[in-house]
């Protein structure tokens, strides 16, 4: 952390301007997460099996908040009425309640076991661009790659069908 520190923080709480996240989540003393929920955070919090608690802000995070919490090792503050009392809620119910540790070990094991190890995968992927010299061919990519956005996200249907509608019961 930059700057002064700011003023009324305890003693123990230990301020700088960068951690490393993954190893402080993989240590025997932690025993909750406080995130914003982004991808890598929430993959960390996954494979170190910590309890979570997420302030989505933006962007994906709702989404991987969501899957969280759906799988019963995580809680969700809204970032419109995050406060001391509410967050301090949310840790008490993660702290005194062990089903949140029991539910992240849980799905842990179910998101580790994959038929191959992904060093392996990853060999194996780089292995087959170079037999292909650098180019995969065809149908190795998904069709959709050269949608637009509008097909990609159904807009063009979402837009077509509301038209339809309005032309429907403007032509009776």
């Amino acid at each position: 952390m930059k700057g002064e520190r700011p003023a009324g923080l305890g003693k123990h709480v230990k301020t700088s301007s960068w951690v490393p996240q993954n190893q402080i989540l993989h240590h025997k003393n932690t025993v909750m997460f406080v995130s914003h929920g982004g991808l890598k955070s929430t993959k960390e919090a996954i494979c170190s099996a910590t309890p979570t608690i997420f302030v989505p802000m933006f962007g994906e995070q709702t989404r991987n908040a969501w899957l969280i919490k759906e799988n019963g090792f995580g809680r969700i503050v809204s970032k419109f009425n995050v406060n001391a009392k509410e967050l301090g809620t949310h840790m008490r119910e993660v702290l005194e309640h062990p089903d949140y540790q029991r539910n992240a070990n849980n799905f842990l094991s179910l998101y580790a076991d994959q038929p191959i190890s992904t060093l392996d995968e990853g060999a194996f992927k780089f292995n087959r661009l170079v037999k292909y010299g650098g180019k995969m061919p065809g149908w190795f990519y998904p069709r959709g790659i050269d949608l637009s956005y509008l097909m990609v996200l159904n807009l063009d249907i979402l837009i077509i069908l509301p038209v339809l509608c309005v032309f429907l019961i403007f032509t009776r």
